[in-house]
């Protein structure tokens, strides 16, 4: 059976109460999980860093993207940087979960 690809997408270092520790929670729990790749998706991480940035901490790969997406019309370039690093990342891969986590919402995405 292939594994469930899941990508979490937050903000970089955001403290948010609830929502920070439930997806705290969520991260540990999916990283165990044998059938689960499990990808953090971080942005709007600058000064941090200054261009996409791959991690692997355990079985967990972090993506980190300097830039925070979707803030204002004239900073597209930024949303069109990401959409084309994920469409290569993508690619080979099948049983695609998508969880964005914002300020206080959470959106699923199941591909």
């Amino acid at each position: 059976m292939d594994k469930i690809n899941i990508f979490l997408v937050d903000y970089f270092n955001q403290v948010n109460g609830g929502l920070t520790t439930y997806f705290d929670n969520l991260k540990q729990s999916l990283s165990e999980d044998e059938r689960i790749n499990l990808n953090l998706i971080l942005v709007k991480s600058s000064p941090s860093v200054n261009e996409i940035k791959e991690i692997t901490d355990n079985r967990v790969k972090i993506y980190i993207f300097p830039y925070d997406i979707a803030l204002t019309p004239s900073e597209i370039n930024h949303d069109l940087q990401l959409i084309d690093f994920l469409e290569n990342l993508l690619k080979p891969l099948a049983n695609i979960i998508f969880i964005l986590i914002g300020s206080s919402t959470l959106h699923l995405h199941v591909n």
